[in-house]
C-alpha cells in the first residue's frame, strides 16, 4: 500500500513493526510503501 505520511506517522509505523520502505521524502512528508 503506498501511502503519503506525515514525519510523525510515519515514526508511529516504524515503532509498531510495520515493514516500511520509502519512496520519497521532504521536511514535512513521505511517500512509503507499508508491506505486510
Amino acid at each position: 500500500m503506498i501511502k503519503t505520511v506525515t514525519y510523525f506517522e510515519y515514526q508511529a509505523l516504524k515503532a509498531i513493526g510495520k515493514k516500511i520502505t520509502v519512496l520519497r521524502a521532504n521536511d514535512n512528508t513521505a511517500t512509503i510503501v507499508i508491506g505486510k
